[in-house]
């Protein structure tokens, strides 16, 4: 891989490394808690799979997306490894089509890696395919503060702070938060991010 591959593709090559952590999200938690076991649960831009797997461990049936083959096939390693079943597939967001009604849709940590238009689009199609009294949680990076330097040819749309808000302002929402934060990956890769992410509920 060449230095300007992205740094998660280096970290799913690897069996060992926890790219965004192994523990699912806790507003990903938080949200589970209320759903029925055995509820339909999308992980749009799934990576490695730390939320679909751990969605898939609680008894829920977890469809996973992601650009990445390598993540992938990573995620479905891992899932085999651990006897869990998710139905698991390389494919795009600013293309994906969805079937069907969700209790729950995640998308964490990929919709600025979207220009700006297909990611309206994917979190519309989110919208129109969450059931009624299913669940969005949705996570963002903003222009809060600058994209780190090794992103930037990744990353072509910053979100603004409040937009991902107000585009759920006729959902019921129950989480929402905007922050600054430090990451650190695999290999000492570090970066500083702002984000927002909310969970909301379809009324």
């Amino acid at each position: 891989m060449s230095e300007t591959t992205p740094f998660w593709e280096r970290g799913y090559a690897d069996p060992d490394a926890e790219v965004f952590g192994s523990a699912p999200s806790e507003d990903v938690v938080a949200c589970a808690a209320r759903l029925p076991r055995g509820s339909r649960v999308l992980d749009a831009g799934c990576g490695e799979g730390r939320n679909a797997l751990w969605l898939a461990s609680q008894g829920h049936h977890v469809e996973a997306v992601d650009l990445s083959a390598r993540g992938i096939a990573k995620l479905l390693d891992r899932a085999a490894a651990a006897r869990l079943e998710v139905d698991a597939r390389v494919d795009d967001l600013a293309t994906l089509e969805l079937e069907g009604e969700y209790d729950l849709i995640v998308c964490h940590g990929v919709l600025h890696l979207l220009h700006h238009e297909p990611a309206l689009r994917a979190l519309q199609g989110f919208q129109a395919h969450t059931r009624p009294d299913g669940a969005n949680v949705i996570c963002v990076f903003t222009d809060r503060v600058p994209c780190p330097p090794d992103l930037v040819a990744v990353t072509p749309a910053l979100w603004t702070e409040g937009e991902l808000h107000e585009l759920y302002s006729s959902w019921r929402v129950t989480a929402r938060r905007a922050y600054v934060f430090d990451d650190e990956h695999p290999g000492g890769v570090r970066h500083t991010h702002a984000a927002e992410r909310l969970t909301a509920w379809r009324s």
